[in-house]
């Protein structure tokens, strides 16, 4: 009995084959036909003009932003989107947040700012990134979506999310920040231009799935192996 559970085992190790449940996107903006709703945290009626492009991007079209005259002292600009992605965005919770930045010139790094900002359910939860995008190409992010992840509470000094929050943001989800000012500097049009493509939000993927059908043929195979073999010993026992 020990011999046939053992031989049972192994059929169920060598015998299944492995397949992989990949994460699916939940909604996307490629912005390859247009801006997809997106705006840069401008005040009204400024950064738009030149907002969407349609050659260039990581690839095809994309959106870009510049800091503008008057606005550098308030803060750092983002790319923000308040309807497309919003809504009841509970399925991200433990996917990602996917996306591609390029700063179009190099500069000083500015620092200590947030680079992501989620908000919903009068809850923020912020992120930062490890690092900043490159200057001259186009750099992906994915962050995951859960409050193990490094998201904080409103500010970069505040306290982790609970799992109840987190999931509140995403099921009631209202805007995307994502930070498009990285340069110090803030020569208009030179200095401090970044482009966004590709976001996503994006469900958990799961791995190493056993696919059933295949491990019972398996199984199957490898028992029926097992009673063979053990016929010819025994009718080899009997002719001694």
């Amino acid at each position: 009995m020990m011999r046939w559970m053992r031989l049972l085992a192994l059929a169920m190790v060598l015998g299944s084959s492995t397949s992989y449940l990949q994460a699916a996107q939940i909604v996307a903006a490629t912005f390859n036909a247009d801006r997809q709703d997106w705006y840069p945290t401008f005040p009204a009626g400024t950064g738009t003009a030149d907002f969407w492009l349609a050659s260039g991007g990581n690839p095809g079209g994309f959106v870009r932003s510049t800091d503008r005259a008057g606005f550098q002292n308030s803060g750092p600009w983002y790319f923000e989107n308040s309807t497309t992605f919003g809504g009841n965005r509970s399925a991200a919770y433990g996917g990602t947040l996917s996306y591609d930045l390029k700063r179009f010139a190099d500069g000083t790094l500015l620092t200590g700012q947030y680079d992501i900002k989620l908000s919903g359910a009068s809850l923020s939860l912020v992120y930062q990134n490890a690092t900043a995008p490159a200057a001259g190409v186009w750099t992906n992010f994915v962050v995951t979506l859960n409050e193990l992840a490094g998201w904080k509470l409103s500010t970069l000094s505040g306290s982790a999310p609970t799992q109840a929050q987190f999931q509140a943001v995403l099921a009631g989800l209202q805007t995307i920040d994502i930070r498009g000012d990285y340069n110090v500097e803030h020569t208009e049009f030179v200095n401090d231009i970044t482009g966004l493509d590709n976001v996503s939000l994006n469900t958990p993927g799961i791995n190493a799935v056993p696919e059933p059908s295949t491990f019972l043929s398996a199984a199957i195979c490898a028992l029926t192996g097992l009673g063979y073999n053990l016929r010819r010993r025994r009718g080899a026992r009997g002719r001694e």
